[in-house]
């Protein structure tokens, strides 16, 4: 048959064409993989999980994964005093937050998506910035969020992050250390903070307010005002002060100084 088609070239040109479209029109009903299909590599899981059991001294405690295919984690079975240490669709990372802060009131240590880590619940929100490639060949700059640190409210430690680099065996060369935009050094996002996580560092809960917007812009993924002594720790962070901030968040931060 195909010797036949040879023969009449123009016949052959329309079967091509028209097995192109069918091929066009099967691959709308494939399951397209989003986020939420980034299935966790196991070395990376067990680095995280084992960065996290140190840290946090959870020897013993019983550790837990409710996220999976078809699971519901509002509806699964925690063990009394577990932990959670898992990598939950980041499509409702806002909503699991909520849940777990507060109506489960389950300890945690989560997965998060780097840009939009910083989120308004009370929990510790460790920036990592690492480019991890997931079981599907997606590759997403991701960080952390727990409930087990109840002092700090962002951290980054590089011990963690070498972990999790180590373990994924993957990373893209990094651009020069240059901010997205220049603003004073007591405010943060994760995404500024994230060009500086190879440095260790803390900011304490009563040092932190959370924002959404700054002068009445919105804030791309939220973020905190430093108390200036918080704002003073983060030299590392070599930002230059452009930026006036609102009298409305000068009086956050006042506030945040009072607390003493």
């Amino acid at each position: 048959m195909d010797g036949q088609l040879d023969l009449f070239p123009d016949l052959k040109e329309r079967r091509t064409k028209a097995s192109k479209e069918y091929g066009a029109f099967t691959d709308k009903f494939k399951v397209k993989l989003t986020t939420d299909d980034c299935y966790t590599p196991e070395p990376v899981y067990n680095a995280v999980k084992d960065w996290t059991v140190k840290k946090y001294g959870l020897q013993g405690r019983q550790i837990v994964r409710p996220f999976f295919p078809g699971g519901d984690f509002e509806t699964y079975d925690y063990p009394e005093n577990c932990v959670v240490i898992d990598n939950p669709p980041f499509s409702i990372y806002d909503k699991i937050l909520n849940v777990y802060t507060n109506e489960l009131k389950v300890d945690f240590m989560l997965f998060g998506p780097s840009l939009t880590l910083f989120k308004k619940y009370d929990a510790c929100y460790i920036v990592c910035n690492e480019d991890v490639r997931y079981a599907n060949g997606a590759v997403v700059k991701t960080s952390f969020v727990t409930s087990l640190d109840k002092e700090n409210r962002v951290i980054c430690d590089t011990t963690l992050n070498r972990a999790v680099r180590e373990a994924n065996a993957f990373g893209k060369p990094k651009k020069a250390d240059l901010p997205l935009i220049e603003y004073p050094s007591c405010f943060i996002t994760s995404a500024i903070l994230g060009k500086t996580a190879r440095t260790d560092f803390a900011f304490k809960r009563k040092d932190t307010a959370w924002v959404t917007k700054l002068n009445g812009e919105r804030i791309f993924g939220s973020g905190f005002l430093l108390s200036d002594r918080a704002a003073a720790d983060r030299a590392a962070a070599r930002l230059k002060i452009v930026r006036k901030l609102d009298d409305e968040a000068l009086e956050k931060i006042k506030k945040l100084n009072e607390q003493g």
